[in-house]
């Protein structure tokens, strides 16, 4: 019963043996398909409070000035999600309405580290080509 309900996801069968608990999706190597599509439509509030809120631990966040000198520092993936709600400029104000924020300057940080990783992946793409182009 468990393996044809859950299709092979720890996640779902976690949920169902353990429906109490307050199963946090991100924190799983292959988060359920259908929760970050419902993340990429909004749909799921409570789902990217909780994707928020685990990056802030993992960054061990007081506050949320904290995020501008998070951003260049959060991993493809991160940005690969946020890329999908429409960019950090846009969560950080759904998620914290109450709080000023220099969308200028986030939205600085979040090319920068696009041109940066997209810089990586070109010299790892062609490695002897890079003293060429600078």
């Amino acid at each position: 019963m468990i393996e044809s309900e859950c299709q092979g996801s720890l996640y779902k069968a976690l949920k169902l043996c353990y429906p109490k608990h307050n199963w946090n999706e991100t924190l799983f190597v292959r988060s359920p398909t259908a929760f970050w599509a419902d993340i990429a439509l909004r749909r799921n509030v409570k789902g990217i409070q909780m994707y928020i809120e685990q990056l802030e631990r993992e960054f061990m966040m007081r506050t949320s000035i904290q995020w501008y000198t998070v951003i260049p520092r959060l991993s493809a993936k991160d940005m690969i999600v946020f890329n999908r709600l429409g960019g950090i400029a846009n969560v950080l104000p759904t998620v914290y309405p109450y709080c000023i924020w220099d969308i200028d300057r986030i939205v600085a940080l979040e090319r920068e580290y696009t041109l940066r990783l997209l810089r990586k992946f070109v010299e790892e793409l062609f490695p002897h080509k890079g003293e060429e182009c600078r």
